[in-house]
């Protein structure tokens, strides 16, 4: 196992990856942290542009 990945993954597509492997997963979870992800971006934009 090397210390440095030779490849970088976001979050989203790790979790996609990871799911795949499991056949009893239904998704919920993945669809849980890509609003989770989504939201991490556009609350700090919102924020910045006072548009909330």
């Amino acid at each position: 196992m090397s210390v440095h990945p030779t490849q970088t993954l976001s979050l989203s597509q790790y979790l996609i990856e990871e799911q795949l492997k499991l056949p009893q997963a239904t998704g919920d979870f993945t669809a849980l942290m890509s609003h989770l992800v989504y939201a991490a971006k556009i609350v700090p934009e919102r924020f910045e542009k006072r548009d909330f």
